[in-house]
């Protein structure tokens, strides 16, 4: 119970940072995995207009739709503030992985809270994990492709690559 506690964001109900490099350690290492660092955009304009409760109902409502557009045995992670991590178990397939993250982010886009007409937008980017050991590097690839995309202002997804 106390561990749990350790690897468990509160208020996501999602694994922490902590908890996330433990489960990464326990995929399989014949496998690849889709690792993807997103977050959402507008997190700091609603704290200013309504105010801590409205970002908290953001958050959960984030990881609700994350949970649901994922499967059993994925990984899902509140890494902090309004960044969130998903490891996609045994995904190799960097354009499926785009087009996956791609459909999450239409669907917190579309979403919003009761108590603001402010709607969220999505930013991520992703990064192939050849093998668990290599998790540290491979997030910090998809945090490029992450960053990539924020430069644009506008949100959406992309696949890391050299060029990035």
């Amino acid at each position: 119970m106390l561990l749990e506690k350790a690897y468990r964001d509160e208020l996501s109900g999602l694994l922490n940072r902590n908890g996330l490099k433990e489960a990464v350690k326990q995929l399989p290492e014949e496998k690849r995995h889709a690792v993807i660092a997103f977050d959402i955009n507008c997190l700091k304009e609603i704290n200013d207009s309504t105010g801590h409760k409205a970002v908290n109902e953001m958050i959960a409502s984030v990881a609700e739709i994350i949970q649901a557009n994922t499967r059993e045995g994925d990984i899902l992670a509140r890494m902090d503030g309004d960044e969130f991590a998903i490891v996609l178990n045994g995904m190799d397939d960097g354009k499926f992985a785009l087009e996956k993250m791609q459909k999450i982010c239409n669907v917190i886009e579309q979403s919003k809270i009761p108590t603001t007409a402010i709607h969220p937008v999505c930013s991520a980017g992703i990064a192939i994990l050849q093998n668990p050991s290599l998790f540290d590097e491979t997030y910090q690839q998809a945090q490029r492709a992450l960053y990539h995309v924020k430069s644009s202002g506008k949100g959406g997804c992309a696949l890391w690559n050299e060029s990035i």
